[in-house]
């Protein structure tokens, strides 16, 4: 691909300077100084050169291609080359006051501000400010009109039509006079009254079969034609020199009548022809140039947005990998959730059933039971079986519950202190069973927004945890303040975020590290004994990060073996903490 795109550059290159190569061989001078020829002048002519070096000469640059100014800024055109060579046989040099009016031509001729003006039609009015020299270029003047307009026989069949005429020249003032009934559009230069006929905005359009034939080579008019013949004069053009320097009109005479019919052939074919032919060549490079360019753009844009989409497909597949990938450890997340589920009912489900009825059984042979201490024993393992197989399957039903999203999340504002003193108070006989101190440092007005129910639930089962593995004698403290990080604090930065977080302290066997991280993923930590020989799913503490999370907080342990286990969880704040 990268080969490909190079030579399109290359080839892109080509077009663009060949055209410039090739029109600069063409732009070669009409006679060099080796051939300059010498004429014969009088006295007077050649002291008046002597002491004349320089002559100012005023230019129309809208006159293609009798003279216009091209794209460099240099004098252009058929009367350039006369000029020229006048410059080469007399030794003058020649300065150009460029974009002049006819207007502005002929009255700094009257003020004496230019010396000769390079072309212009003799006439009555201007004959008053210069003097005119032979004339140099002659052409017929033609009618150019659309290639359906009728067959123009005289002037007479142009009668009520629209003529295009050039602003200040003299067809302009011969017309309005010899043909008053002619509806004269005052057009601004030759391309632009050409433009008007091909397009049909005028019927006709009058002037020198020179400019017409150039226009019509360089614009490739084809929808136009022309008329030819007796029906107007020809059109002859001079150079206007200043009348106080009739030397100067001499020497021009004597320079222009030693020009050859050869030379001005040239001259002719060189402006009307070639020209008008190099410029249909350079049009044709400049629309190759905008083919192969479009070409070379749209290459580059297909392969662009080619290569964009690829990274979209590319960016779509690994996202849906990605999801693929999550969607596989969810499933296999569920799989272990399944098989953890079906293993507390098949085992720690139905083993405290097994003892309730083997205690049922023994009641119900109270004849073979003589000792009532005896009798009072069983009830109360009976009650303790009864009561953990409540827990066991209160957790069971909930954690259920919530993995089908079946328990409804109704978040209140509420006191946390009195939640955790009725759910202490349920659980005040297991702890004074093993003689365990509950400290119960919530503060009144400790107002949390949560969903209460889940609060009670997470209370109990965290404390329950905490008398179990607590032996007797030991301490359990629920406390609870606003998150606050202070600077260079290793834990995640909560400060200011609205939460206060609330710990569940023990000072019984502790976990070990390497089981810490384990305990809130269902399934990789099995449950171990209390310190009396309690038994436990491990579902509980699961049970209390689901709720957490749903409640907008996060749950965390800090433990050492044999010193204790502190449990924090987070809650939103529901007003603030006195």
């Amino acid at each position: 691909m990268k080969k490909i795109l190079g030579n399109v550059f290359i080839y892109f290159l080509f077009f663009i300077f060949m055209p410039a190569v090739f029109c600069s061989s063409q732009d070669l001078p009409v006679e060099s100084q080796k051939t300059k020829l010498l004429i014969n002048l009088t006295v007077k002519e050649a002291e008046w050169l002597e002491t004349h070096s320089t002559i100012r000469i005023g230019l129309n640059p809208d006159s293609a291609p009798l003279e216009y100014v091209d794209k460099k800024g240099m004098h252009s055109g058929m009367a350039s080359d006369y000029l020229k060579i006048l410059k080469n046989r007399t030794g003058l040099k020649i300065e150009i006051l460029p974009n002049l009016t006819r207007i502005q031509i002929i009255e700094k001729a009257k003020n004496k501000d230019l010396d000769v003006i390079s072309f212009i039609v003799p006439t009555l009015g201007s004959s008053k400010y210069v003097s005119f020299t032979e004339p140099y270029l002659t052409f017929p003047s033609v009618i150019v009109t659309g290639r359906h307009f009728p067959f123009v026989s005289g002037m007479d069949d142009l009668a009520e039509k629209k003529v295009a005429v050039i602003k200040e020249s003299n067809l302009l003032e011969y017309f309005k006079k010899t043909h008053p009934k002619c509806v004269l559009v005052i057009m601004n230069n030759p391309e632009e009254a050409m433009k008007a006929v091909s397009n049909g905005t005028v019927e006709a359009y009058i002037d020198d079969l020179a400019t017409v034939t150039y226009l019509i080579n360089k614009n490739d008019y084809k929808d136009v034609k022309v008329t030819v013949g007796s029906i107007l004069e020809k059109e002859s053009y001079s150079l206007g020199v200043r009348e106080d320097w009739p030397e100067l009109l001499s020497i021009i005479n004597k320079t222009l009548k030693g020009i050859s019919n050869r030379q001005s052939n040239e001259i002719y074919k060189r402006w009307v022809s070639e020209q008008a032919q190099r410029e249909n060549e350079r049009r044709f490079f400049l629309r190759m140039i905008f083919v192969i360019g479009g070409i070379a753009i749209g290459t580059i844009l297909l392969v662009f947005f080619w290569n964009k989409s690829l990274q979209k497909e590319i960016s779509e597949r690994k996202r849906v990998e990605s999801e693929r990938e999550k969607l596989l450890n969810l499933l296999e997340e569920l799989n272990k959730n399944k098989n953890r589920f079906f293993s507390i009912i098949a085992h720690d489900l139905r083993s405290p059933f097994t003892v309730l009825l083997d205690d049922i059984g023994l009641l119900m042979a109270i004849e073979s039971v003589k000792d009532p201490e005896e009798v009072r024993e069983i009830v109360k393992k009976i009650g303790e079986d009864a009561d953990r197989t409540y827990k066991l399957l209160n957790n069971l039903l909930q954690w259920a519950e919530l993995q089908m999203n079946k328990i409804h999340y109704e978040p209140t504002v509420f006191d946390l202190a009195d939640v955790a003193e009725k759910t202490l108070d349920v659980l005040q006989l297991s702890a004074d069973a093993k003689k365990i101190d509950i400290n119960n440092c919530l503060l009144n007005g400790t107002d949390i927004y949560a969903d209460p129910k889940m609060m009670e639930t997470i209370l109990r089962n965290l404390v329950s945890n905490a008398i179990k593995f607590t032996s007797k004698g030991g301490n359990i403290t629920l406390s609870a303040h606003p998150v606050i990080q202070s600077a260079g604090q290793d834990k995640p930065d909560l400060s200011g975020s609205g939460l206060i977080e609330i710990s569940v302290a023990d000072t019984g066997l502790g976990i070990s590290h390497e089981n810490i991280d384990k305990l809130f993923r269902m399934g990789a930590f099995s449950s171990t004994r209390g310190t009396n020989n309690e038994k436990g799913s491990g579902l509980g503490l699961e049970l209390c990060r689901e709720m957490v999370e749903k409640n907008g907080g996060t749950i965390r342990i800090e433990s050492e073996m044999e010193q204790g286990t502190i449990v924090y969880f987070t809650v939103p704040i529901g007003q603030k903490v006195n």
